[in-house]
């Protein structure tokens, strides 16, 4: 009979979930966190260059290529300078600046008054907001065991 109950605190996991994933979404358009496509999609990149280097490098040795450079290796090859050049002086580089992220609408601070936890007010809080609502998570998975029993 107390397996067919509902969990006590399914809404309260359901929302640590979700809370836990948006923090980690923050961290990800503040520059924390890479995005495991990008990871994904710079590997195959390097893979697929180590391979083509490999191919080359084999052609080199059975002498089915005399040699092999770059474009730009080539064309620093054929133009020489003369003269230091020109320098450009107050050029200053551009800064990055993201969005405003912590922007949180009501829904979202409901969620998080929902389990008792204060949203994060900055990037370098979401480690420890993300620590406390996993923590918070396991605190009612463990005792809505005991809640359904009692």
């Amino acid at each position: 009979m107390i397996k067919d109950l509902p969990h006590p605190y399914a809404k309260e996991i359901e929302t640590c979930s979700h809370l836990v994933n948006y923090c980690h979404q923050l961290k990800r358009k503040a520059g924390l966190e890479l995005d495991s496509e990008e990871v994904a999609k710079q590997m195959q990149q390097s893979l697929l260059a180590e391979a083509n280097r490999e191919k080359i490098a084999n052609k080199l040795a059975d002498g089915k290529l005399l040699d092999f450079s770059s474009k730009q290796e080539r064309e620093q090859s054929q133009f020489t300078t003369v003269g230091g050049g020109k320098k450009n002086k107050g050029k200053k580089q551009k800064e990055v600046q993201y969005e405003d992220i912590f922007n949180f609408d009501v829904v979202l601070i409901q969620k998080f008054g929902l389990i008792q936890i204060s949203p994060p007010m900055n990037a370098e809080d979401l480690d420890k907001k993300i620590s406390e609502i996993s923590a918070k998570n396991s605190w009612y998975e463990e005792n809505g065991k005991s809640k359904l029993l009692e």
